[in-house]
């Protein structure tokens, strides 16, 4: 399936996110812009499911984007028609505590 584009969406966390992450912020939305869709499509074996946890109704996808051999940061997305729509990014890097993480997220339900 071809996506059209990655949206970042407008939420709180992504708002908490950035503010705590400013060095960072061009960095981490162009990677995401430039290379989400080549990552599904030429390395899928790195798109994880977030097992048990759905962002209104939809399943939740997710990925590590590194920076360095020392900072790295795990985003959420969903498929919404033909964009994936990037709705959470962590710093949390451990799957279980992202999870846990993730599930207090508006609009991520079990």
């Amino acid at each position: 399936m071809k996506y059209k584009e990655v949206v970042i969406k407008e939420t709180k966390e992504l708002d908490k996110f950035f503010n705590k992450n400013k060095e960072y912020e061009n960095f981490i939305r162009d990677k995401i812009k430039n290379d989400t869709i080549k990552l599904i499509e030429e390395k899928p074996y790195k798109i994880k499911t977030c097992r048990g946890l759905k962002y209104f109704g939809k399943t939740i996808f997710e990925f590590k984007l590194i920076y360095n051999k020392f900072l790295a940061w795990r985003v959420a997305y969903i498929y919404d028609e033909d964009e994936i729509a990037i709705f959470f990014i962590s710093n949390v890097l451990i799957k279980n505590e992202f999870l846990k993480e993730l599930s207090k997220s508006r609009g991520v339900s079990k």
